[in-house]
């Protein structure tokens, strides 16, 4: 079997761990195999360890988070797989004193459920230990993907470049793995490169994606000069952090949950403060043990001498929408498989759980490496050199940030969205087969997502609209069964 995976991420060396072990692979990324959203991850992994929790209370918490729009049946399965598969490494998470897991609390959680390895160095930790699969498959760095292949109805491969040429290269599977779309936006908490790359290349495809309006804007970025220092954790809240106004007033007093207030919510009260041209500030001044429980934060801070009030803002953080898949990646395109951010599996709803992001990478990657075991082998196999793509003058990137930030913010409206799209549909099309690649993926993406939340005049989690209609309230009509 021939399997090509783009992307180099947990969710992509989850899939890498499972293959088949007659399955060769190439793997393909857009940067380097040290760069990625993985490695930025400092929360940690939700799951039910503490010993008052159980899958029903996270899965209840998951629920509420999304606004009941989530996919109950697989938000149950995402709990109970994930809690098996992190049993068996439970020794890489932080411990206490006693022994057992360290448990970490963030926003919109019932209870403590937050694993954490190093403090708040949990991704990077954990893609240490996973990117060993790299060494033992054929990686191209610096080699982004343009385009599927597709052949009587199944995706049979992928163009790419590299070193500045065009390839075609043929397979019989493909897994999307190439993350979310925070860069399209000038404040994120994403690394650089995340485009929405894998949404555009799946929708020039034909397949039609869903939910891309829903966008959680995590609420704590620390941002100086306009510029992006780094994301704070939610778990510094946890800890005891506070939101504060500029006059030092509590932010989120008067809200359900406080400053562990779910992020959509989170998120509009420091939205609403910046919009209004007042500052927001982070107060860690009752975090006990900060540089033993944060030390990536606290380094930082030390680094800056900047005390323990740090300026905040809202950026973009994780995409909900995207690729329609099952757990086990599998899409409507025949030989099409995504897993982690670049897929929508239904388990986040309109508003993702902290911390459910690498539960549901290591999910979707381990289920989707064996759900390959099973597939048929129709034996394609071969590159094909292309001719070079076409060059044409990069759009202003900044620009374009802007434009899809007024349009596809915290909070939206229907005239700004008409603006947004008539702006982005100004573009040439088929940029996509120039030079600006990249751009051209921000372009489509946006699109996409700006479309989507045109249609949707209902403010519900993450994709929040200014009307003159009450959100829906999405409730159960039945407990679950479990």
């Amino acid at each position: 079997m021939n399997v090509i995976v783009i992307g180099g991420g947990l969710a992509a060396c989850s899939v890498l761990s499972h293959l088949p072990p007659e399955a060769s692979c190439t793997v393909l990324l857009k940067n380097s195999r040290y760069s990625g959203n993985s490695y930025l991850a400092q929360g940690g992994i939700a799951a039910p360890f503490h010993p008052d929790d159980s899958v029903e209370k996270h899965w209840l918490d998951t629920m509420e988070c999304g606004s009941w729009k989530n996919n109950g049946t697989r938000v149950r399965e995402l709990i109970q797989n994930g809690k098996q598969l992190l049993t068996e490494q439970l020794d890489l998470f932080d411990q206490n004193h006693e022994g057992s897991p360290a448990l970490a609390m963030e926003g919109a959680h019932s209870l403590p459920r937050i694993l954490h390895a190093g403090g708040d160095q949990t991704g990077s930790r954990l893609m240490e230990q996973a990117n060993g699969i790299l060494k033992h498959v054929r990686v191209l760095e610096q080699a982004p993907a343009e385009d599927l292949l597709i052949e009587h109805g199944r995706c049979t491969g992928v163009i790419y470049r590299h070193r500045g040429e065009r390839f075609q290269l043929r397979s019989d599977a493909v897994i999307l793995a190439a993350g979310g779309s925070g860069s399209l936006f000038p404040y994120t908490s994403n690394a650089p490169g995340t485009t929405g790359d894998a949404a555009a290349m799946a929708s020039r495809a034909g397949v039609i994606l869903t939910d891309m309006e829903y966008m959680q804007f995590h609420p704590t970025l620390w941002v100086e000069n306009g510029r992006t220092i780094q994301l704070i954790s939610e778990a510094v809240r946890g800890a005891g952090a506070v939101l504060r106004r500029e006059d030092g007033s509590r932010l989120m007093r008067e809200e359900d949950g406080g400053d562990l207030a779910p992020r959509d919510v989170t998120s509009r009260a420091v939205d609403q403060e910046r919009q209004q041209g007042r500052s927001v500030w982070l107060d860690l001044s009752a975090v006990e043990k900060l540089a033993e429980r944060f030390p990536f934060l606290y380094q930082e801070m030390s680094r800056r001498k900047s005390g323990l009030r740090l300026p905040v803002a809202c950026g973009a953080h994780f995409h909900m929408g995207g690729v329609p898949a099952d757990l086990d990646g599998r899409t409507e395109l025949p030989g099409l498989f995504a897993v982690g951010e670049a897929a929508c599996t239904g388990v986040h709803g309109a508003n993702r759980l902290a911390s459910n992001s690498l539960l549901e990478a290591i999910v979707t990657g381990t289920r989707c490496g064996a759900a390959l075991r099973e597939e048929p082998i129709p034996g394609l196999k071969g590159v094909t050199k292309l001719a070079p793509p076409l060059p044409a003058e990069e759009p202003d990137v900044k620009e374009l940030q802007r434009h899809i930030h007024e349009g596809l913010g915290v909070v939206r409206n229907n005239a700004a969205l008409d603006g947004l799209l008539d702006y982005l549909r100004s573009f040439s099309p088929a940029l996509e087969k120039t030079t600006a690649l990249e751009t051209a993926n921000r372009i489509q993406t946006a699109t996409l997502m700006a479309e989507a939340a045109r249609k949707n005049n209902t403010p519900l989690g993450a994709h929040w609209k200014e009307t003159t209609h009450e959100p829906i309230a999405f409730t159960r009509t039945a407990d679950p069964v479990f």
